[in-house]
């Protein structure tokens, strides 16, 4: 609870709901944020209250807050319709439950955490490491929710073309052919309410899809390409609902990068640890190497390790070194007679 109203504390943001204050004295602890009159977008959703000219205006709504989050170096970790409110008129959209929210661009997940699996990306499936790009994979999945009127999200594997039972028109074999590497994983694909998604918007939806983070399409230029591209060719209607929350965003950079070094599903297998050597191989491993520098040794050396050039024969040393000879002096040589006569 503490982390939560930390981090709501710290984002300010009109598509953001704020937190009013914290109450310390007794359990449980509460948080006071502030009122809303609307309720859950799934809710919305599901009750068919949302009208055709509001969903992409609130996935506009949602793409602000989302990225301003990421902006301040948050990651929101549960992105979803159940964790949007939006007022009864839909024309308030604000991001709500910050409990998974956690400060930095890239988190490791314990693998006893429960979390939701349908708006999980690849790698947060494989390799237990969600970031700021596993946000943009979700954020994705919430835009399928709010075309489909808040149905439970359905993955299609990008390599095969779904076709109605009652359609006369065969599948067509891929052009690339089956050996090159498809790079959208399983994803979901808006079928419903197609007349009031914009054209422009579809190339940027499918690629929040990408196999790998690094590849996926970065929020700040999804919400440029939004105002300068798309705003201008949305009817009157849809228009005015985008210009509520573009006219009371915070100023963003077109440029923001998210800069983190996120492993994708397919790096998971380097991602394994190498098997730690034991003590015994170890020490087998440095006797061998020892062994191999004594009999490879350099000619130069002999066994000893002394150059040749200072080491000399046994017979050498006897002919070179001179014979010791005792000089005797007259005193000794006359007392060596004297004992002799005696």
């Amino acid at each position: 609870m503490y982390s939560e109203a930390r981090a709501m504390r710290r984002l300010i943001h009109p598509n953001i709901i704020r937190l009013e204050g914290v109450v310390v004295e007794k359990l449980p602890i509460l948080l006071a944020i502030e009122f809303m009159d609307g309720s859950s977008l799934l809710k919305t959703l599901q009750k068919g209250k949302v009208p055709n000219t509001m969903r992409f205006p609130i996935a506009v709504g949602i793409l602000y807050g989302l990225l301003y989050m990421h902006t301040k170096n948050y990651i929101h970790r549960d992105i979803a319709a159940r964790n949007v409110m939006i007022s009864h008129d839909c024309r308030i959209v604000k991001i709500i439950d910050f409990g998974l929210a956690k400060h930095g661009l890239i988190f490791n997940l314990g693998a006893t955490q429960k979390i939701p699996q349908k708006w999980l990306a690849p790698e947060v499936k494989k390799t237990w490491t969600f970031s700021a790009k596993s946000d943009t994979w979700a954020f994705g999945v919430t835009i399928w929710e709010i075309y489909h009127n808040g149905a439970e999200p359905v993955l299609v594997n990008p390599k095969s073309t779904p076709v109605s039972k009652n359609s006369t028109t065969k599948r067509k074999k891929s052009v690339t052919g089956p050996h090159k590497k498809e790079t959208r994983a399983p994803h979901v694909v808006i079928s419903e309410n197609l007349d009031h998604l914009p054209k422009q918007f579809e190339p940027l939806l499918m690629k929040m899809f990408m196999r790998k983070p690094r590849e996926r399409i970065e929020l700040a230029q999804m919400a440029d390409d939004v105002e300068k591209k798309i705003l201008p060719t949305l009817p009157k209607l849809v228009a005015d609902a985008v210009r509520m929350h573009t006219e009371r965003r915070p100023p963003f950079d077109p440029k923001f990068r998210v800069a983190v070094s996120i492993p994708s599903s397919d790096d998971s297998k380097k991602l394994t640890p190498k098997p730690v050597a034991t003590a015994k191989s170890v020490t087998r491993k440095r006797k061998d190497k020892d062994n191999k520098k004594s009999t490879t040794s350099d000619d130069s050396t002999s066994n000893n390790g002394i150059p040749l050039e200072k080491e000399k024969p046994a017979i050498l040393e006897k002919i070179a070194a001179p014979k010791s000879v005792e000089k005797k002096s007259s005193t000794d040589r006359v007392a060596e007679k004297m004992k002799a006569k005696k």
